[in-house]
């Protein structure tokens, strides 16, 4: 086609983001889970707990003193995404993230052994995880396309080992890497994390450090919720070398900068998520110092920051509205904006090189005769 046959051209970014730090257990609205629960589904128990939604509303709206009482909302909403309900909350998430959010690539996290029958044994339970990450693949290819009723979002799971006893032993945490291994050679599974509250960590250092070990040793790619508070026994610092992104890692810039040189070296970016330090009392607003030095100082040592929510329905934020709300407080500046959004797809575990390229480039649009062209520089 000659260029000077096309009557209108016109250039403009689609402007995609991408969420890589979003808990499944916290990426649905209390009103959703409220109706699945007891409108759907009829069970009352929400409503033996709380008596009606407001007061269900009002548990997730209050703030938090500390993370541990912060990840007292997972505790309440994973077992409720039971087998028989996770195709109710992945349509719900890719639903939302299509049409509210802009979303083109999200990595959801979870720990499978928290959605299984907390009546059956152990073994049970570990044998049940392999059909919970197989149905929430099923569920995500089931409502993905661009066809009507489906969304163009690209998906992808991240299975989290947990840190608190009794529930998750050494054996569970194993059973869990051994399955991101196997999912992770069958294309569904393209990480793997641990989450449960820091506090637990010193007592099971050798076990965090050799999992993580064994995961890079097969070749899976690595998150951990390491420094978010102060709570990350120091010596958590030698499993950075089996890292390919940290959570959060808020007190490495704060107490560590010395790694940061490190981190940069390795190429191993912060999952900086705003919001949740509000919620959980690490810091008390946008203004302050020590939250603004973080990104500095992560910008002075050219050490990559993504931005995520954790808990989009939890905390009832888009992912366009952290980045909004950065802004406005001048934490980063506007010609910051979209260096902090490619961040992501650079950083993105379940993106091919030409993926992450095609996301980060502008996508330009002509119409010749009615008809749209699309342009992808590669």
């Amino acid at each position: 086609m000659n260029r000077k046959d096309i009557k209108d051209i016109f250039y403009f970014s689609k402007t995609p983001y991408a969420e890589l730090h979003l808990h499944f257990g916290g990426a649905i609205s209390p009103r959703m889970i409220w109706h699945k629960v007891t409108i759907d589904d009829c069970s009352d128990e929400l409503i033996s707990q709380f008596g009606d939604f407001y007061s269900f509303q009002h548990f997730f709206d209050e703030k938090r003193d500390s993370l541990d009482e912060y990840l007292k909302m997972h505790k309440l909403v994973e077992p409720l995404q039971t087998l028989d309900r996770l195709e109710y909350f992945i349509n719900r998430l890719m639903r939302g993230a299509y049409e509210f959010e802009n979303l083109s690539y999200i990595e959801i996290r979870h720990c499978p052994y928290s959605r299984t029958n907390k009546l059956k044994d152990e073994k049970e339970r570990i044998a049940e995880m392999r059909i919970i990450v197989l149905k929430i693949d099923e569920y995500i290819k089931k409502y993905s396309g661009s066809e009507n009723g489906k969304y163009p979002i690209i998906i992808r799971q991240i299975l989290c080992m947990h840190s608190q006893f009794p529930t998750y032993t050494a054996n569970v945490n194993s059973a869990i890497l051994d399955l991101a291994i196997e999912m992770h050679e069958l294309g569904i599974v393209h990480g793997i994390d641990i989450a449960g509250g820091e506090k637990n960590y010193t007592i099971r250092y050798d076990e965090i450090v050799n999992n993580f070990k064994r995961a890079k040793e097969q070749k899976l790619q690595t998150t951990a919720h390491i420094f978010e508070t102060e709570d990350t026994p120091d010596r958590m610092l030698e499993l950075i070398q089996y890292l390919d992104r940290i959570g959060h890692g808020i007190q490495i810039p704060l107490k560590y900068p010395s790694y940061l040189p490190y981190l940069k070296k390795r190429k191993i970016c912060l999952e900086i998520c705003p919001t949740t330090y509000f919620k959980c009392g690490t810091f008390t607003d946008y203004n302050n110092e020590n939250f603004k030095r973080i990104f500095r100082t992560c910008e002075e040592e050219d050490v990559d920051i993504v931005i995520g929510t954790d808990n989009s329905g939890m905390h009832n934020v888009r992912l366009q509205t952290e980045f909004e709300n950065l802004l406005l407080h001048e934490v980063i500046k506007y010609e910051e904006l979209n260096k902090y959004r490619q961040n992501a797809f650079e950083h993105a575990f379940g993106l091919t090189k030409v993926e992450k390229q095609i996301f980060k480039d502008d996508v330009n649009i002509s119409i010749d005769n009615g008809k749209y062209i699309l342009e992808i520089k590669i």
